[in-house]
């Protein structure tokens, strides 16, 4: 009979290739509490009451540590935010179980999400966009802020966005984002003139590195030697900025993509535009949207209402 570790095992095992090595790392972090808590038990003796047992469980227990200050004893347990990831985890895990033939029935089926207490993401305002773009020294930098900003892209496809993939003439790049093994979505991004001419007196400087065809690289320092910048680079680079131009929060990547969202949503742009701009694998991420319009199309809207003027 299959038991709740050795079929934790299984799926996770099945995962490689499929999912992102960081989207199977956040699985084996979350779905052992289910073990901790059930004990390993046979996967087919769990049932729905055991499931909210636990989930009852994640939303009482006390934070065992934390990087941020001294919690008051009221905020000393987990966030919604925190309780909803696992449970979607556990949600995961069982629909694939069922899917896959392992258990005869669906324990997690009727399996209710927590609420979520402010499910609008955080974005950085306009005006910290351009106090870091000040705070620039380097035309590199200025260029990762301005493309950041225009495009929505994740950090990932700015990271590992390469030369031949970028069409200033047309305002266009294609970027590798996290998918299916972590880098099976390939879309099209779009930018304005003000990040065109930022990304070409970049490259005009940009050093040539043999092998390397990353669009941003590092700066030769006595640490690293040149080569592609990384996510974590790119993460440094805007927290170098962000202490230097005063801005306290919302500088990391992920913010300029809920920033420039939101923006173009503001700016009148309409939703299922803004949903294919954003490459979101759902609608259900941007609303009920319907409709899809040629990346053509695309591109000549985001020229009208971009943020970044």
């Amino acid at each position: 009979m299959l038991r709740l570790q050795e079929a934790l095992d299984i799926f996770l095992a099945a995962m490689e290739g499929i999912v992102s090595p960081k989207t199977i790392a956040f699985y084996a972090k979350r779905l052992p509490s289910l073990i901790t808590f059930l004990g390993d038990i046979p996967a087919e003796e769990i049932d729905i009451v055991d499931l909210r047992a636990w989930r009852g469980f994640l939303s009482r227990r006390p934070l065992q540590y934390t990087h941020r200050k001294p919690r008051s004893v009221k905020d000393n347990h987990l966030s919604p935010n925190t309780v909803h990831q696992y449970v979607r985890c556990v949600r995961r895990l069982f629909r694939w179980l069922f899917l896959e033939g392992l258990i005869a029935s669906n324990p997690a089926q009727r399996l209710e999400l927590p609420a979520l207490p402010n499910p609008r993401p955080r974005g950085i305002p306009l005006a910290d966009l351009e106090k870091l773009y000040v705070s620039a020294e380097t035309a590199r930098d200025r260029a990762i802020v301005l493309f950041l900003g225009d495009t929505a892209a994740r950090v990932g496809g700015v990271a590992g966005l390469q030369l031949k993939d970028l069409n200033l003439s047309l305002g266009q790049a294609i970027v590798h984002e996290k998918g299916r093994g972590g880098n099976g979505k390939t879309r099209p991004v779009f930018f304005n003139e003000r990040t065109r001419q930022a990304l070409e007196l970049y490259l005009a400087e940009r050093p040539d590195i043999p092998g390397c065809e990353s669009v941003f690289v590092r700066e030769k320092c006595n640490r690293y030697k040149p080569g592609a910048l990384t996510t974590d680079g790119i993460y440094q680079v805007l927290k170098r900025l962000a202490r230097k131009a005063g801005v306290k929060a919302n500088f990391n990547p992920h913010s300029f993509r809920h920033g420039s969202l939101r923006g173009m949503l503001e700016a009148g742009m309409p939703l299922p535009d803004v949903s294919q701009i954003a490459g979101h694998s759902s609608v259900k991420v941007t609303g009920d949207i319907y409709g899809v319009v040629s990346d053509m199309v695309l591109s000549q809207r985001h020229q009208k209402y971009s943020w970044l003027k």
